[in-house]
């Protein structure tokens, strides 16, 4: 920000200086003590702002005003209390006018109050409604250079599309217009607009009656012609003041609501994790029964073989007995697993390879139905982790891989699983994840089944990040590739 300094008192001048330095960080303020000065730096440079005294050694600051005006943000700060001065200086090109009787603390926060003004001043569309052309000019001109967007117009007649056309934030209404009444028109206005502040403008209707006429009919407020340019420009800056505070009050509305949406979401989510958890309780109870009651025969049918290979020494090494047992072992050992599953997750060091095998041999003939070969390989490392979150982790993988071979009916259906450079990586031939949906798949409820929840690449990578692991999709044709980075 560029800022010129008038005043030929060197004290105020830098007392001016440094308290704007306070709040205008990174700028660039120049001083100048006479008209001559400022002159030399006005035709060289362009200012954002320009604050100026009117009385000055070798003439009057409305030189300045009068030459300069047009083409800058111009402040007063003076002594003179002259009203007929201060008005006429308005029209030429100042933007505001201070008293040097003021606080000076307080002076120095309106001038920077003011400024910040400008720049918001920008986003707002104010339209003046008035038949006499030397009114709408004047306004315009005196609203422009506060940075308003101005649009006038010179009857009421089609207010209603005017408005839908323009949107305005505030509304300027001369009453007597010839083709139709000011005040109709404000009731037109409010016929489809409740809330954009109105100012109504007379010349003759000024009586007290005639004001709280216009205000019970939709005016916010009133302004009496000739009116004074400063006055016009305080109200015009209060009524969008307040029109800002209500369009933010609007949108921290629209955010609370959201937020509020957001929160009963996740109470939603929350209570359905809470059942989810509560069915999984119930679940590893009934798993519980079911192993107790699906152990029992399998005892008795261990003891049996026992008896029989007892009973028949010639039988001993015969391979329909030795079947039998090794898949009553292996049954055994699979409920265990499944029973494990529903614990309490603890971290342990394992062999990755041999429990990803294990977790294989779980699922071995769900994968036979699938038709699906699966190859591990790689290094033989150990690793501190919980064996039920890797279970976790490898059943929504391959679940996902079974989901995408039937979907694109894959004949020879392959999933691969390597360890190596430190690295679990997963791959299958089942035609890969679509490029535009790459980035999202391990976002919440995020599916692209009918019936998916969304929750399973999502729940792998919060397993994993709980232990500061990391997982990521790379793909590559006509594959998926899974990198855990162990």
């Amino acid at each position: 920000m560029k800022l010129l300094i008038i005043e030929d008192s060197k004290v105020i001048n830098t007392t001016l200086k440094k308290s704007l330095e306070k709040y205008f960080e990174n700028s660039e303020i120049s001083q100048a003590f006479t008209i001559k000065e400022a002159k030399n730096f006005l035709d060289n440079q362009k200012f954002n702002l320009v604050l100026t005294d009117l009385n000055l050694p070798d003439g009057d600051g409305d030189e300045i005003i009068n030459e300069y005006g047009k083409d800058n943000k111009i402040i007063v700060l003076t002594a003179d209390t002259d009203f007929q001065r201060r008005n006429y200086l308005f029209g030429e090109g100042v933007i505001d006018y201070y008293l040097k009787t003021m606080p000076f603390d307080y002076t120095i926060t309106k001038i920077v109050e003011k400024y910040n003004q400008l720049e918001e001043n920008k986003n707002y569309r104010i339209l003046i409604v008035d038949d006499s052309s030397f009114s709408r000019n004047l306004m315009k001109k005196v609203l422009q250079r506060d940075n308003f967007q101005i649009q006038t117009k010179a009857s009421g007649k089609n207010i209603v599309e005017d408005i839908r056309e323009i949107e305005p934030h505030l509304i300027l209404v001369d009453i007597e217009m010839p083709d139709i009444n000011g005040l109709e028109v404000i009731k037109n206005i409010r016929k489809i607009n409740i809330n954009t502040p109105i100012i109504a403008i007379s010349g003759s209707h000024n009586s007290q009656n005639e004001i709280l006429n216009m205000m019970k009919n939709g005016a916010n407020d009133f302004i009496s012609k000739p009116f004074s340019i400063e006055s016009l420009i305080i109200k015009v800056e209060q009524f969008i003041k307040l029109e800002k505070m209500n369009l933010d009050l609007i949108n921290k509305n629209q955010e609370l609501k959201k937020l509020i949406s957001l929160k009963e979401f996740e109470i939603k989510q929350k209570e359905e994790e809470l059942i989810k958890q509560s069915k999984q309780a119930i679940m590893g109870e009934m798993i519980d029964y079911i192993i107790h009651q699906w152990r029992q025969p399998l005892n008795i049918m261990k003891l049996e073989l026992m008896r029989f290979e007892i009973e028949n020494p010639k039988l001993e090494n015969s391979t329909c007995v030795s079947n039998v047992s090794s898949k009553v072992t292996e049954l055994n050992e699979i409920i265990n697993e499944f029973k494990s599953f529903f614990r309490e997750d603890i971290k342990e060091n394992i062999n990755l390879k041999d429990e990803l095998f294990k977790i294989i041999k779980m699922i071995k003939d769900l994968l036979i139905m699938n038709n699906i070969l699966v190859n591990i390989e790689g290094d033989d490392i150990n690793i501190e982790f919980n064996k039920n979150n890797l279970k976790h982790v490898m059943f929504v993988l391959i679940n996902n891989s079974i989901d995408a071979f039937k979907e694109k009916n894959i004949k020879e259906r392959n999933i691969n699983i390597k360890i190596e450079n430190n690295k679990l990586i997963y791959e299958d031939n089942a035609g890969g994840i679509p490029t535009e949906i790459q980035d999202k798949i391990f976002e919440h409820n995020f599916t692209t089944k009918d019936k998916g929840t969304g929750i399973g690449l999502y729940m792998v990578k919060k397993i994993l990040e709980k232990d500061n692991l990391t997982i990521k999709y790379e793909p590559i044709p006509n594959e998926s590739r899974f990198i855990i980075e162990l």
